[in-house]
């Protein structure tokens, strides 16, 4: 529920261009990889969807269908050129051929086809299933819309040396500003000394994560109605299909 609100998810929300993690050049490259015409680099923060709160880099929570879209979208617009070659091929070959305009990353080509993609009613698709958490404008939400209002991700292991300012115990509370932390191996971190320092903590949310699971099933198989068990289940199957158009990315923030 934190990462997807009303079948939209959560981007990063920095303001267009954001080039602390997107240079100006990878979204020039992704407008002429995909033939955008100027949608992301010529708008303004007035038309651009989300007021130009863009993506930003690992982790995001990416929409299937636009993923899907930007693969297709590539080969469509190579296909007089590269007839039948798949889209991974097709954007490397650019990449080879002609580095200096086309260096493309994953999340501008994804972003870019996206605000591309429009529906009959003249939205983007970046606006149909991406929402960021900056549109609130609640810098003090309650305690239990808390995570309604968190950054998908903090900034502060991404540098040289950020990694010693790194505090677990607030990156796991409910204090926590972000959803999720970064510690870059750019950053200098020694990946032993990051793993002593949060195992405590994933030790005790997977503790905590499975007891609640076992006091759930618990719960279902003593009622002999079989009534919450069916709600719960309904339940999960709502949750499964507001969440089905997105998933979550594994790859990195930099051009490929």
């Amino acid at each position: 529920e934190s990462v997807v609100l009303d079948e939209k998810a959560l981007v990063r929300g920095e303001p267009y261009p954001y080039t602390t993690r997107h240079e100006t050049n990878w979204w020039e490259a992704a407008d002429r990889a995909v033939r955008a015409g100027g949608c992301m680099i010529d708008a303004n923060d007035e038309t651009r969807a989300l007021h130009g709160r863009t993506i930003g880099v690992t982790p995001a929570v990416l929409s299937r269908s636009i993923a899907l879209r930007t693969m297709a979208r590539v080969e469509e617009v190579h296909a007089g050129r590269w007839w039948g070659a798949g889209w991974d091929d097709i954007l490397f070959r650019l990449l080879m051929q002609a580095p200096d305009k086309y260096n493309w990353s994953e999340y501008t080509l994804y972003w870019t086809t996206g605000c591309l993609w429009k529906s009959a009613n003249g939205s983007s698709a970046l606006e149909r299933l991406h929402f960021s958490n900056s549109e609130f404008g609640n810098q003090n939400p309650s305690a239990e819309d808390n995570n309604r209002h968190k950054l998908l991700y903090s900034e502060q292991g991404f540098e040289w040396g950020d990694w010693k300012a790194f505090n677990p115990e607030l990156a796991f509370s409910s204090a926590s500003k972000a959803l999720f932390v970064v510690l870059q191996s750019n950053s200098g971190v020694d990946p032993k000394w990051a793993n002593n320092r949060v195992a405590p903590f994933l030790a005790a949310a997977i503790a905590e994560h499975t007891a609640s699971a076992k006091s759930i099933n618990l719960k279902k198989s003593g009622d002999s109605a079989g009534v919450p068990a069916v709600a719960a289940s309904d339940a999960a199957a709502n949750a499964s299909a507001a969440a089905a158009d997105s998933s979550a990315s594994s790859n990195g923030g930099s051009p490929s």
